[in-house]
């Protein structure tokens, strides 16, 4: 397997990006609630063998409960969330799949929507019913289901090793092998991002790093995996693609240690039989501080905060060529005083053009990177991760979005935020955060230094 180091990273210990590390032991009074836990990827379920779900298609209209507590890796209590990645695949006609958690009402939000004969995947992140399972119900067509379990967040009672807090970042391309000196991942090559990491005082250990991949310019259907924090290569996907396809999706990467002492990676690995270009855009790393300092995953139901099919959370109407739009009434969606990021699935609808969305907390410069690539009159799902901004004029966060071309409705549905650790809302560790209220001394884990490239042969 010929090995491909397209980045070489230099991190501060305020860009934490993870690995499988031992977590180290917490300070005294530091809470487990709603740190994040992260896994070696594994199938819980697949309604074409019967894995999890009956062997059988979901049929349009139709629900199906998965177990998910007790299942690859998760544990049967002291969780509040799972995420997980839904694949569609080969649906007969285009669709959608809501997801939720067992026992409770199904919303009006969906997590995927495909069109006719699609495979392809999305990062999930829901809290579980009182059952620890999670309900998955087909939307106007039928459809077979596969889920891959990534990883949970804790709750208060769980007894646990630590977990990680989160550090969101301003979303920063880190590669493209259409220009970086790469070229087309080969079947069988290994994308690796290596970064140099200096421990600071507190001891935190990297865990894990949130990306955003795209797979495009394929010349046929195929699959991106990932390397595990233990080196084995995941045999479920992370990526699916077809040919001339341009596939996003939100997900969660384990870090390893790196050849080099001192130094971690994190990779993806193209076990499929064709060739294919890759964007990786990283928004944002988990690291476990035994001081608390950072976010903390809040679980909510599912709930759509932006359509601008009807005018919710800003104004109605598409938005145009070229056009950036500031949504700033979506209060429900998070704690006014503790809130730095929200976290969902965004959905671009009746596009009149292929076109790519970005969003982003709208107090930097737009950056060049794409949450979201829709062809023309096909509606596309992906996972959102995104930090708020704040308005004084409705003293509300905020978040704004780019259209590339033609016009295009954005739906937005949030299923969790991150709030400020209680050690981060104390006085003492402030820091300056002009994004929103909470004090979560983000300062002092600024933003990767750009990337340079190389090739590395196999291990």
């Amino acid at each position: 397997m010929k090995r491909i180091c397209a980045a070489t990273v230099a991190l501060t210990a305020a860009a934490l990006l993870a690995s499988g590390a031992t977590a180290p032991a917490r300070a005294a009074g530091v809470s487990n609630d709603g740190l994040f836990h992260q896994l070696s990827s594994a199938r819980i379920a697949d309604s074409r063998t019967g894995l999890g779900l009956p062997k059988a298609t979901l049929l349009a209209g139709k629900t199906a409960t998965l177990k998910v507590a007790g299942q690859g890796g998760v544990p049967t209590s002291g969780v509040s969330a799972v995420v997980v990645s839904l694949t569609a695949i080969k649906a007969s006609a285009k669709g959608w799949v809501t997801a939720y958690p067992s026992g409770t009402t199904r919303p009006t939000t969906s997590v995927l929507n495909f069109p006719a004969g699609w495979t392809g995947a999305t990062t999930v992140t829901l809290p579980l019913g009182a059952d620890g399972s999670i309900s998955l119900y087909a939307g106007s067509t039928d459809v077979n289901l596969a889920v891959d379990v990534l990883g949970w967040y804790s709750d208060a009672t769980s007894t646990a090793a630590l977990g990680s807090v989160f550090v969101p970042s301003d979303p920063e391309r880190w590669g493209d092998t259409r220009s970086d000196g790469t070229g087309k991942l080969q079947p069988d090559d290994e994308l690796v991002f290596d970064f140099a990491y200096e421990s600071s005082a507190d001891n935190e250990v990297p865990t894990a790093v949130q990306v955003n991949l795209t797979a495009l310019n394929a010349a046929g259907g195929g699959w991106l995996t990932a390397r595990g924090a233990d080196g084995t290569v995941s045999s479920t996907s992370v990526v699916n693609f077809a040919k001339g396809e341009v596939a996003p999706v939100l997900t969660v990467l384990p870090v390893r240690p790196g050849q080099e002492a001192g130094t971690y990676e994190f990779s993806v690995v193209n076990t499929s039989q064709t060739a294919v270009d890759v964007l990786t855009d990283v928004q944002g790393t988990y690291f476990a501080d035994p001081a608390g300092l950072g976010l903390k995953h809040v679980a909510m139901t599912p709930t759509r905060v932006i359509d601008t099919r009807s005018g919710l959370g800003g104004p109605k109407g598409q938005l145009g060529t070229g056009s950036t739009r500031a949504f700033t009434k979506i209060a429900a969606a998070y704690d006014a005083e503790r809130t730095a990021a929200i976290e969902g699935t965004i959905t671009a609808a009746n596009a009149t053009s292929g076109t790519y969305v970005t969003q982003w907390d709208g107090m930097v410069t737009r950056p060049t990177t794409s949450n979201l690539n829709v062809a023309k009159g096909i509606n596309r799902s992906n996972g959102m991760s995104t930090m708020l901004g704040w308005n004084d004029t409705t003293q509300s966060g905020e978040v704004s979005a780019y259209n590339g071309y033609g016009s295009v409705d954005l739906i937005e549905d949030v299923t969790g935020r991150w709030d400020a650790t209680d050690a981060a809302m104390n006085p003492a560790a402030k820091g300056t955060n002009a994004r929103t209220p909470a004090s979560t001394s983000l300062e002092r884990r600024p933003a990767p230094e750009k990337v340079t490239v190389q090739v590395r042969p196999a291990r």
